[in-house]
């Protein structure tokens, strides 16, 4: 049997560079660090990373906006709230009112954005007040959130 076209090429996105600011995540970032990641739409009702900051979690231990797959095994009415802030944060584009509101209800401290993947984007993030890059290599970028922006 051939097994050669069983990865799909649409969820195949973590590049060297994504392993390479995983590794910084890891000894740059205190471990109650919980990231902002671009998400899309993947399979029905279900959301997935656009780049190897879906990595964040099973690799670093810090925590995410979007957990791994199996979020979709927990209760479903809990599932259906996070439908919801999945579908807006799949959706930011900008520094925005909407963007602070999922920031600050999600509890998150850091955003790890790669050019050219997903809604947000780093030049989005420019002049943003509270947004401070603290690493950007090969098209990689992370911010810290200053809560008191």
């Amino acid at each position: 049997m051939d097994g050669r076209d069983i990865l799909n090429p649409v969820t195949t996105f973590t590049t060297p560079a994504d392993v390479a600011a995983l590794r910084w995540i890891e000894s740059n970032t205190p471990p109650t660090s919980r990231f902002f990641i671009n998400i899309t739409p993947w399979q029905g009702t279900l959301y997935r990373g656009v780049d190897g900051g879906y990595w964040i979690t099973s690799i670093t231990g810090r925590g995410m906006l979007l957990p791994p797959a199996v979020y979709a095994w927990s209760d479903p009415e809990v599932v259906q709230m996070q439908t919801e802030t999945f579908k807006q944060a799949s959706q930011l584009q900008s520094c925005s009112d909407a963007f602070w509101g999922l920031i600050e209800q999600n509890h998150l401290t850091h955003i790890y954005l790669r050019e050219q993947a997903g809604s947000l984007q780093p030049s989005a993030l420019e002049g943003c007040a509270g947004v401070i890059l603290r690493y950007q290599q090969e098209g990689v970028w992370i911010y810290e959130i200053n809560s008191s922006k």
